[in-house]
Order: structure tokens, then sequence, then C-alpha cells
């Protein structure tokens, strides 16, 4: 599940990591007179030749150094995967701490506005609310809020004790 997340977040925050490193071909199509660094332009391997070409010029490159350099990618990759997978942990568990020290304040995932009056005069006098928890709850006034106190669960919780 997690593997599928890190892959997710690679798709969509670097969508060129989705190209191979390495293209297998058998014929090499050079392309001449361009200045290339053969750096980041991925490499291709010639398995019959056993050489590595360099995938923005054409030229041969020390099948050592792509494949130090894919190696370095991947372990950037590897710590950007780790670095995501703390955060999310830090930030589910800074959720837990609040959610015991406000143990019914809940998000609020719908505004529905109540409104009074006709045609140009009508004004937002307060609001349905759709709490993540599942219940709904009215507010009244202008100001949309993004967490509230659920009536609701806490009623619950005071009739089990």
């Amino acid at each position: 599940m997690k593997s599928r997340q890190v892959e997710a977040v690679k798709r969509r925050l670097a969508p060129w990591l989705e190209e191979p490193y390495f293209q297998v071909v058998t014929e090499i199509d050079y392309v001449v007179g361009k200045k290339c660094r053969h750096v980041d332009t991925g490499a291709r391997l010639d398995e019959v030749a056993r050489k590595a070409y360099c995938c923005g010029c054409g030229a041969e490159i020390d099948a050592f150094d792509a494949l130090l350099h894919y190696a370095k990618s991947e372990r950037r990759l590897q710590h950007e995967a780790i670095a995501i997978r703390q955060h999310k942990e830090q930030e589910a568990a800074k959720k837990a701490a609040d959610k015991m020290r406000r143990p019914h304040v809940r998000a609020v995932v719908h505004w529905t506005p109540l409104c009074e009056g006709a045609g140009e005069d009508l004004a937002v006098v307060g609001y349905d609310l759709t709490l993540d928890c599942g219940h709904t709850q009215r507010r009244d006034g202008e100001r949309r809020v993004k967490t509230v106190t659920c009536q609701t669960c806490q009623k619950t919780t005071i009739h089990k004790l």
C-alpha cells in the first residue's frame, strides 16, 4: 500500500522518472554537431557490443559511470520516499495528539449556505455543515468555519459514560 502511494507521489511530482533510464537498442542513431555533457540524458545499452551510449548525443560513455549515476538517482529517490513517509507519520501523530486534546472537534467537509431575502437582497444568514464524522450541524453567522465541535458525538460520549 505504501509503495503504491510512494509511486503515485513520484508520478505526480516527477513524471520524467517513469521514463526508463536505460534503453536497450540494437542500432544506435548518432546525433552529430550537438554539445552534450552526458548528464541526465539517460544511457542506451548495446547488448551485443556490451557498451553504453549517451541518449542525448550518441557518444560512447563508460558503463560504470552510467550505472553510478543511475544508482545515485535511485538513492536520492529512496531518501525522498523516506522523507515523505516520515512527514506523513508526523502529521498523523500531530492529528492524533490534537484529537486527544479536543476529542469532539471535527473538520467541516461541506458547507450549504442558508439564505434569507429575495432577488438582489439575498443574504447568507448561516450554514448547514456536514462534518467528517458524518453528522450535520447548523451554524448561524456569515463566517465559514473549518472545524466545529460535534454536538451529536459529544452527547453520545456523555450518554455512554
